[in-house]
């Protein structure tokens, strides 16, 4: 997930990933799959051929979902006139070349895609949450299975180190990416971060502790006089309700609480959230199994569009009902 965040915090606007490797052999898919990972690699050779553009098609929403706005597929198999079928084949299944059965299919996919990769690179992205600190993964493997840390990008959460911390006001004092709130799942250790913290505050990010107050951030215990001044400035902030204690929450209560997409309980959904202009756009994705429900967004005075990436259009929404400073829509995902 660091490429995630990182990407997302420094303003970068692509996020690319290698995909599909060995997706055939081991028959991946969004059933094994879920949102927080979970991959359960069921090797069954009997399955090599059977990839279809479904499966991609899942596979790459899955992508999108957690944040990645550029796939790279990996890989297609260069077959000359002459050889055998199925033809060559890479390693690296799934086996892409001309020969498969649904070969003339794949433009479909290609260009579906291509427009929902077009709409996930525009504009900005925009947080419910910065998380902080965050940990990254290890040099080998196994990957994203610490559950003291949020696991990627999904539902418009990120997070950073000291390092993306440091970089997320810029010399005016304005925040470099529109965030809700920073929540905080640890100790802050050192002087420089509470001043970090100190300068989101000032840029008008409330920063919600889950874990500690300032008066036992490790970072602030000394007696000196910048010590003092950070400490009672941070005192100040929550007074005025800027820094708030969430400490019976924990931040994963906080994210969860504070998600600004809302769903019925038990169902299974993850979005994306960017601004393009005076627009959002939301990418809503159902994992494990279909869904048929309300979803409610944050919006109160925006006419609501459901965008077809299959035909490049708007659909008409039927269903629709503002309550709250909230628009309900009644959606299907597949």
């Amino acid at each position: 997930p660091e490429a995630m965040w990182a990407a997302r915090v420094l303003g970068k606007p692509l996020i690319s990933a290698e995909a599909f490797t060995h997706a055939s052999v081991r028959h991946m898919n969004l059933r094994h799959d879920g949102p927080r990972g979970g991959l359960v690699l069921r090797e069954d050779p009997s399955k090599m051929w059977r990839t279809t553009p479904a499966l991609l098609r899942g596979l790459s929403n899955a992508h999108f979902a957690r944040g990645v706005n550029r796939i790279q597929i990996h890989s297609f198999s260069y077959s000359p006139p002459g050889v055998p079928d199925p033809g060559w084949r890479m390693y690296a299944e799934i086996h892409l070349n001309r020969n498969v059965s649904w070969w003339p299919e794949l433009e479909g996919y290609a260009r579906w895609t291509a427009r929902n990769q077009l709409v996930l690179q525009a504009g900005v992205p925009v947080a419910d949450a910065l998380v902080y600190p965050v940990e990254p993964n290890p040099i080998e493997p196994p990957f994203n299975v610490r559950d003291d840390q949020p696991w990627s990008a999904m539902n418009a959460v990120d997070g950073a180190h000291a390092d993306l911390l440091s970089r997320l006001v810029d010399g005016r004092g304005a925040a470099s990416y529109p965030v809700h709130r920073v929540v905080l799942r640890d100790d802050i250790p050192t002087l420089a971060e509470a001043e970090d913290l100190l300068a989101l505050l000032r840029a008008g990010i409330p920063v919600w502790c889950g874990h500690t107050l300032p008066g036992e951030w490790t970072g602030l215990q000394g007696s000196d006089e910048e010590v003092a001044r950070v400490r009672a400035e941070l005192e100040r902030a929550a007074e005025d309700g800027r820094l708030i204690d969430a400490r019976g929450q924990g931040w994963r209560g906080v994210v969860e609480a504070e998600r600004s997409v809302g769903w019925p309980e038990g169902a299974l959904l993850s979005f994306q959230h960017r601004r393009v202009g005076e627009a959002h756009v939301y990418f809503v994705a159902s994992w494990e199994k279909p869904f048929t429900g309300e979803v409610t967004f944050p919006h109160d005075t925006l006419a609501p569009e459901r965008w077809d990436a299959d035909s490049g259009q708007p659909k008409p929404l039927k269903g629709r009902s503002v309550e709250g400073g909230r628009t309900a829509l009644a959606l299907e995902l597949g």
